[in-house]
């Protein structure tokens, strides 16, 4: 594992689907109170989390395993590329080799950047912000404000209360409820719908973020990082098995890539028209 290090920090909810997946696979991570705004996983919901923490606990998770990491303090990371095919990196002046590398660098979308990879857009610069709130005694139990301007959601936990927002300008703003009110930091990001045309290739697989990227309202966003990572890595092990099999695991796991965003961006499009949620680009 190559990293810098990095995590937003921000606070955000994970689906039911997503708690039940993150516990298979890591469970002592459902029990570490710090990382949790919800000190139990409630039954019928989801769960809520500070992503700083997690981000670095799952990086342990993945070290206690056999994993090696290796920090990134500075200097460029670049595919090697051997006839046609992706045979490593190099990174701050050495070189490291491997019959598969597995993108998983989010929004910084790293190898579609240094492979010139296509992807497709289809929507303009939507702005998302997210944070912890302020909530009176009097102010709803849950929040969810859609319009043409964007949306507003708001989820108190048994700790603290989050929230989403989305809007199509830069400066806009989504009006807030009575009772509530954001405090400390806010995380904001720039997102586009938009996924690569091919999520697998000659020597290379991406996953989560780096792949396909919607908006926080599919609530898939953390499932998806999950399972495309796991299908991505047991590719990978079917690959080194059977190199004779690549063109055939690359199609498979770039065609369920693309499935997976064209149903999530068919639901979007609905919800958002039937709502009069309004962009132009």
């Amino acid at each position: 594992m190559l990293g810098r290090g990095r995590s937003s920090g921000a606070p955000e909810y994970l689906s039911r689907a997503s708690v039940m997946l993150l516990a298979a696979m890591a469970p002592r991570l459902s029990h570490v109170s710090d990382i949790w705004l919800d000190p139990e996983p409630l039954p019928k919901s989801g769960r809520a989390l500070m992503r700083g923490k997690f981000d670095q606990l799952f990086r342990i998770e993945a070290l206690d395993t056999g994993a090696r990491y290796i920090s990134l303090t500075a200097g460029r990371v670049e595919p090697r590329v051997a006839q046609g095919r992706i045979s490593g990196v190099h990174c701050g002046g050495s070189s490291i080799s491997s019959p598969v590398v597995i993108d998983a660098s989010g929004s910084n979308c790293w190898l579609r950047r240094a492979m010139q990879l296509e992807e497709s857009i289809d929507s303009p610069a939507l702005w998302l912000e997210r944070g912890l709130a302020a909530a009176s005694t009097n102010a709803p139990d849950q929040h969810w404000q859609i319009g043409q301007q964007g949306w507003l959601w708001i989820k108190p936990t048994t700790s603290q209360t989050i929230w989403t927002s989305l809007s199509t300008q830069r400066e806009a703003t989504v009006a807030w409820p009575d009772g509530v009110r954001p405090v400390g930091r806010s995380w904001r990001d720039c997102r586009r719908w938009r996924c690569l045309q091919q999520a697998a290739g000659p020597g290379y697989f991406v996953c989560g973020d780096a792949a396909v990227q919607l908006d926080p309202a599919t609530g898939d966003g953390f499932r998806f990082a999950i399972e495309s990572g796991a299908r991505a890595a047991s590719l990978a092990a079917q690959l080194r098995r059977h190199p004779e099999r690549s063109s055939l695991l690359e199609a498979l796991y770039s065609d369920w890539v693309l499935q997976f965003y064209m149903s999530r961006k068919a639901a979007l499009a609905e919800c958002y028209a039937n709502a009069a949620l309004l962009w132009t680009g």
